[in-house]
Formats: C-alpha cells, sequence, structure tokens
C-alpha cells in the first residue's frame, strides 16, 4: 500500500524503526495522556531510546525508566536489563500502586 508524502514519517532508531504521523512526537502523545488522569496519579515513563526521553521528560513528578541491556547516558532515574529486570519491576510498581 502507497501513502501519499506526508502521511507518515519513518524515523530509524538504534533498536529499528517507528513510523508516526508528521510533527508527532512521544512527547506530544505524552502531553496527551497526561491532560487526561490525575495529578496524583503515580506514573513511570519507560523507554530504550532518545525520543522515549523527550516523552519522559514532560512529567517531573514521575519515575523515568531507561529498559534497555546495554546502559547508555540518560535522564532516566532507573536502569532496568531487560528481560530479567522489566516483570520483577513492573510487578513492585503494580504491588506498591495499587
Amino acid at each position: 500500500m502507497q501513502l501519499p508524502p506526508g502521511v507518515i514519517e519513518w524515523h530509524d532508531f538504534d533498536g529499528g524503526a517507528e513510523i508516526r504521523a508528521p510533527g508527532t512526537t512521544k512527547a506530544v502523545a505524552v502531553a496527551g495522556i497526561l491532560a487526561d488522569v490525575p495529578a496524583a496519579l503515580p506514573l513511570a515513563c519507560l523507554g530504550d531510546d532518545l525520543a522515549d526521553e523527550d516523552a519522559s521528560a514532560l512529567h517531573v513528578d514521575g519515575l523515568r525508566v531507561l529498559v534497555r541491556p546495554r546502559f547508555r547516558p540518560t535522564a532516566a532515574d532507573v536502569w532496568l536489563r531487560p528481560p530479567e529486570e522489566l516483570p520483577a519491576f513492573l510487578k513492585i510498581w503494580h504491588r506498591t500502586n495499587s
């Protein structure tokens, strides 16, 4: 299927590629979500690439989690190595915030 130019954009990153609408970023998506949730809701933003860093920067009270096998410089508060550490983190997060 061929889409007209400008309908989608292809973005390469170190783990693969993402397809996005032009002018839209993960930060825009997160801002939209945050506009609809209570301010006191515990939030965590998990990601592996720099676009995820942009999104996590929007919510300064949330936990920023880098999830990738190898560490890289990051603004994240926590580094998890998948797949081993991710399920344990999610269980603890759920138990603590339910």
